[in-house]
């Protein structure tokens, strides 16, 4: 079906089944309001059948989070501080801003000491990452190459090409100290009905075949972790192997972020799961997996008590000029923030969100962790 019938059918069910529901209802009972939501969705999904509906559930997670904004004004409460009081953080903290300075690799600035400066930090990246892509792949990738979410693709042979780019580029930035590396592997992409992975990412050099089982892929994120400075990897497998997830978690959790995407979904049962499993040890909330305001509250906690890192990141294919994730990230107090890289104009007003909000609180209110830190450590740590 075309995006706008998408869009269509969405705005047409909260208007006709959302809003008369919620008619009278205050914009403080959040959580009585949110349930509503989450069961007017079930009640019209087995009327019409799951199928047959072309939104889910981040449907009603825009009226949640717009009933939030509505709280935020009755009470004179910035978006953050409402989320906060819902989430009962009353030590906010700032998280890590993660750039998709590259498609597919991220940097995470852990050892610098506030938003602003590790924003900085990036932007000083991705600009000497730009500069190397220029004179080696043409200025074509430069311009042309630039995905949604801001960060450049230019056509690597080889996973490692990349690598060693971003590399060069924060060890000329002199950040090698500070700034640790993301590779977000999207395995369920590349895995066969015989459980083995079939990866796009292999070249000649990684030592790595065409076809390797669940191990073999363990053996090769652990050759990036210890020769790349990676430190966080997402979705190294798929969805339904939970056995290398805990493998590869057991072998390099204490030092390296494994995040769970479609392996989790934001769903409760999964992290549930995925926490006496131990099978990773970061969650990654995505908007289009939330349902409401107060299911992305009881989701964060659960894995905060776990231990786990948190990571909030916007749609990778397209985003609104609404910044509410900044305030949604600092509110939560998740470890991080990922909104894409800066150069998209709508990327670069939600991570100017904390930067606001930093400046406005000061940096040393909420004490020494006032910044977050997140599961993936800073190199040497």
């Amino acid at each position: 079906s075309n995006l706008w019938e998408v869009v269509r059918e969405a705005v047409e069910f909260v208007n006709t089944v959302i809003s008369p529901a919620l008619t009278g209802k205050h914009p403080l009972q959040q959580a009585v309001i949110d349930s509503i939501l989450v069961c007017k969705l079930e009640e019209i999904r087995n009327e019409r059948g799951s199928g047959a509906l072309k939104f889910g559930a981040s449907a009603i997670f825009a009226v949640s989070l717009a009933v939030s904004k509505a709280a935020g004004f009755v009470l004179y409460q910035p978006l953050y501080k409402r989320i906060a009081t819902l989430a009962g953080n009353k030590k906010l903290i700032m998280p890590i801003p993660v750039c998709n300075v590259i498609n597919e690799f991220t940097i995470h600035p852990v050892g610098i000491s506030s938003f602003n400066d590790a924003s900085l930090v990036t932007w000083n990246i991705f600009y000497t990452v730009k500069d190397v892509v220029r004179k080696e792949y043409g200025q074509f990738c430069v311009c042309n190459e630039v995905c949604h979410d801001g960060g450049m693709s230019p056509k690597f042979k080889d996973v490692t090409d990349g690598l060693k780019l971003l590399n060069t580029a924060i060890s000329s930035t002199r950040h090698s100290d500070k700034v640790v590396i993301g590779v977000d592997a999207a395995a369920s992409e590349f895995y066969e009905l015989d459980k083995t992975y079939r990866p796009n990412f292999s070249g000649e050099n990684n030592g790595f075949s065409q076809q390797a089982s669940g191990d073999a892929l363990k053996d090769f994120y652990k050759s990036l972790v210890r020769d790349y400075n990676v430190a966080s990897i997402e979705e190294p497998f798929d969805k339904d192997d939970c056995e290398s997830y805990s493998k590869l978690t057991s072998e390099i959790g204490e030092r390296v972020q494994i995040v769970g995407d479609e392996f989790l979904v934001t769903d409760p049962k999964r992290i549930e799961h995925a926490i006496e499993e131990k099978t990773c040890n970061t969650l990654l909330i995505k908007i289009k997996h939330l349902s409401s305001v107060t299911e992305t509250i009881k989701a964060v906690k659960m894995v905060k008590e776990a231990g786990w890192g948190v990571i909030l990141a916007s749609h990778g294919s397209g985003e609104t000029d609404d910044t509410f994730l900044g305030p949604l990230a600092v509110g939560l107090g998740v470890t991080q923030i990922n909104a894409g890289f800066y150069c998209k104009h709508e990327r670069c007003s939600i991570y100017n969100e904390p930067r606001t909000i930093e400046r406005l609180i000061g940096r040393g209110e909420h004490g020494r962790d006032f910044y977050a830190r997140a599961a993936c450590k800073t190199p040497g740590e």
